[in-house]
């Protein structure tokens, strides 16, 4: 059989899945919680976007993220700049 390859950890983080305690400590508490069923939505804001994170229950009761995106800092904006949301989520790898 052919070698498996070379699993690469960044930022000494060993654990692939993101918890909700992890995403607290690197982002601080979000400005919004929020429920949409079956998710919890926590919401960044940045200079020129929102940086949201989806949340799901586990059955042990932890939340893991479910995934993020990056939305418009209000309904009235022409435009977002998304590079401030993007800089805020890769501090989560």
């Amino acid at each position: 059989p052919a070698p498996k390859p070379e699993v690469v950890i960044r930022s000494g983080r060993r654990d692939p899945l993101l918890k909700a305690d992890y995403v607290l400590e690197i982002l601080g508490r979000p400005a919004v919680r929020r429920y949409e069923k079956p998710s919890e939505v926590w919401a960044y804001p940045q200079e020129g976007c929102v940086l949201f994170v989806y949340m799901a229950d586990q059955e042990d009761g932890t939340k893991l993220v479910r995934y993020m995106e990056i939305g418009t800092p209000t309904f009235k904006a022409k435009e977002k700049d998304s590079l401030p949301c993007l800089k805020e989520a890769s501090k989560l790898r």
